[in-house]
């Protein structure tokens, strides 16, 4: 999946790029290159960091909340109501760790790397809002048309 999106990504990202050279110039293509490298590295961040949540603790979670519930209704027994128990006092836990994770170390390098890119092309005085921008609009446009290419095989049910 991240690597259909890398590439629908890098293909974006170097048809923008190229067209701020035409368009822009060499400083268009720079801040527009940056600006994209940035947004990439953030959401590459938040994608392992979230693959990361999902296949470990938090992968079960949810399953074993309905089994142990199911079980509990049906009565079959009172270690079921037990593991119901504990499965219902699990859960705040793992909905505490989504929450934590816009604080992931990966996550917040790829927002580092998006604002020294920002610092580096303001101090040096080549930095242009419209071309960053224009970098910036690559990541939107680039996970429409992913998601354009991975819903082309499927169907909604009627």
């Amino acid at each position: 999946m991240i690597a259909k999106f890398s590439v629908i990504y890098g293909v974006c990202a170097a048809v923008f790029a190229a067209g701020a050279w035409v368009f822009g110039g060499a400083l268009w293509a720079l801040n527009a290159f940056a600006a994209s490298v940035g947004a990439y590295a953030v959401v590459i961040g938040s994608f392992w960091t979230y693959k990361r949540m999902i296949g470990g603790a938090g992968e079960n979670a949810g399953e074993t909340v309905k089994d142990a519930k199911s079980a509990k209704e049906n009565g079959e027994n009172e270690e079921s109501e037990e593991e119901a128990e504990e499965a219902e006092n699990n859960a705040p836990q793992t909905r505490a760790k989504f929450a934590f994770a816009s604080f992931a170390p990966r996550r917040i390098l790829g927002y580092a790397l998006l604002v020294i890119s920002f610092a580096l092309l303001h101090t040096n005085g080549v930095f242009l809002p419209l071309a960053y921008l224009i970098g910036l609009l690559v990541l939107p446009i680039s996970a429409f048309i992913f998601a354009g290419v991975s819903a082309k095989g499927t169907t909604v049910a009627k």
